[in-house]
């Protein structure tokens, strides 16, 4: 079977099958449908490494309280739609905004 939506979003019919016709290979499904979330390290932001904090619980509660405190600044900073502070990156390299907007400069040529 094939997803057609996710939630509200109704995937574009162009979408269901690449581009030269042929279905899409799993491998190509996760791989493009991946996007990377990107964090904000003047915010503090990092991934604590056992050098950082030799405990693991303590590691674990100190990288949720950074992402907390990152995801608590991205919010506040990104609330307009057409924000430009980026916010994840996909596959191909482009930058999107917390809505999915693709940012300028970031847009392959066919876009």
């Amino acid at each position: 079977s094939f997803v057609t939506s996710v939630g509200n979003e109704i995937i574009d019919p162009e979408g269901m099958q690449h581009p030269s016709g042929r279905p899409w290979t799993r491998e190509e499904v996760d791989q493009v449908g991946t996007l990377r979330v990107l964090r904000n390290p003047a915010t503090g932001w990092k991934i604590l490494t056992e050098a950082d904090v030799a405990e693991e619980k303590e590691r674990a509660a100190k990288q949720k309280e950074l992402d907390d405190n990152d995801e608590d600044t991205f919010v506040k900073g990104t609330e307009a739609k057409e924000s430009a502070l980026p916010a994840y990156i996909d596959s191909e390299k482009r930058i999107y905004n917390r809505f999915g907007v693709v940012l300028e400069g970031n847009k392959k040529p066919s876009e």
